[in-house]
Parts: C-alpha cells; sequence; structure tokens
C-alpha cells in the first residue's frame, strides 16, 4: 500500500492535536501558542522551530534530490535519518540559538527602521556572520 503525503490531512491534524491541548477550536490557537512561547521562552522556541525547519527541509532535499548509486543499481528512494538527525541536532542546538542572540545583537547595535540600518544590519549578517 502506498501513501501519499497530505497537507490537508496534516494541517487537520495539528489543529485537531492544538484544539484538544488548548480547548480552542480555532484554527489560529496554534499561532497563538506559537507567539506566545516566543515571547516566554525565546531561545528554546526559536530552537526547536530551526530544529523542525532543519528536519523537513533535509528529508525534503533527499526526496527532490535522489544521488544515483555508483554501483549502477536502480536508484535509492531510502532517507540517510543519520545526515537528516546531524542537520537537525546542529541547527536545534546551535544553529537557532545563536541566531537569536545575532539578530538581537544586531538589532541592539543598529536600531532603526530606515533603509540604512537595515542595509547595515543586513551587511553585517551576510559579510561577518
Amino acid at each position: 500500500m502506498h501513501s501519499r503525503f497530505s497537507f490537508n490531512r496534516a494541517f487537520s491534524a495539528v489543529r485537531n492535536f492544538s484544539s484538544k491541548v488548548s480547548g480552542e477550536v480555532k484554527s489560529s490557537s496554534l499561532w497563538v501558542t506559537y507567539n506566545r512561547l516566543l515571547v516566554e521562552k525565546p531561545v528554546a522556541t526559536k530552537a526547536i522551530t530551526s530544529g523542525v525547519i532543519a528536519f523537513v527541509a533535509d528529508i525534503a532535499c533527499q526526496k527532490a534530490f535522489k544521488e544515483e548509486p555508483k554501483d549502477g543499481t536502480k536508484k535509492s528512494t531510502d532517507i540517510d535519518w543519520k545526515r537528516t538527525a546531524k542537520f537537525t541536532i546542529i541547527n536545534l542546538v546551535l544553529v537557532g540559538p545563536l541566531l537569536h542572540f545575532w539578530y538581537g545583537t544586531l538589532v541592539a547595535k543598529i536600531p532603526g527602521t530606515g533603509y540604512l540600518s537595515a542595509i547595515y544590519r543586513v551587511a553585517l549578517d551576510q559579510f561577518v556572520f
């Protein structure tokens, strides 16, 4: 039996889980909870977010860009879980928390919302970080 990924089923499952956890049936309750966690526990929330994004991105990358085996056999459809775990852990432990403090420092050292301050922050982000 071949199962296909369905965004509708996935989003429905997330909504159902969120409504059971929060006791609400609002579709925005997951978003509200996420934003509350960003305020209450910003480093942990950003670390977990970074890890989840890395996990999903690596699996999508492996599915989209399959390597040809060097021995000439047919293409492999297996996921390299060790690679995915490494990528996820690096983002969870290092990238997420580090970017939280880096962007906080950039905003503190170069305040403002104008074009010039944004250009300075982007330049420092791209060339220093």
